[in-house]
């Protein structure tokens, strides 16, 4: 029910930003399922996924089989090609500090791997609980979100500490 919830909200926000090159991730037992929404995706939009490599990862294109590798994560086979541009980037976080910067299992994977990129995709936040603060615990190389959605919350990021917040309907300024 968690999962849907965010599911629906991600998917519509999918529908209205521009954007064919979407990165997603293949979720682990805590984090949104997304694999249904990848598959939805998978005919009219390049699906990239994270491959492990060292202390951060490549994307390499969606495709099956999957295979189980560090961490438990399902992931297909390597590939050589090169992706320089990604669109949107679909997260999964632990926690969200009041900057919508990520809090996430501390190995740094997602921040070396968006600092290494030229050109900054849109980045949505997903997580199956609210785990929003508004303190400022991250620090400036920690990924930051374009939107935040839960099964609760939908946040849009305006601007520096300028937010829109969704709750079940209700919209407030923060």
């Amino acid at each position: 029910h968690q999962d849907q919830a965010v599911l629906k909200q991600l998917f519509t926000l999918l529908k209205g930003v521009k954007g064919k090159t979407i990165l997603c991730y293949m979720p682990l037992l805590h984090e949104v399922n997304i694999t249904k929404l990848i598959h939805k995706l998978r005919p009219h939009n390049r699906l990239l996924v994270p491959f492990m490599e060292g202390v951060s990862f490549k994307v390499v294109k969606f495709r099956l089989p999957l295979y189980k590798k560090k961490f438990s994560i399902l992931e297909p086979n390597n590939s050589q090609r090169v992706f320089s541009k990604i669109d949107i980037a679909i997260v999964p976080v632990i926690g969200v500090d009041g900057a919508l910067r990520r809090i996430g299992h501390g190995k740094g994977m997602y921040d070396r791997f968006f600092s290494s990129l030229k050109c900054h995709p849109i980045v949505i936040f997903v997580q199956r609980n609210d785990c929003f603060t508004t303190q400022h615990l991250g620090e400036s190389h920690d990924v930051q979100a374009d939107f935040y959605i839960t099964p609760n919350q939908f946040i849009i990021r305006r601007g520096i500490n300028d937010f829109r917040i969704f709750n079940r309907g209700r919209c407030s300024a923060f």
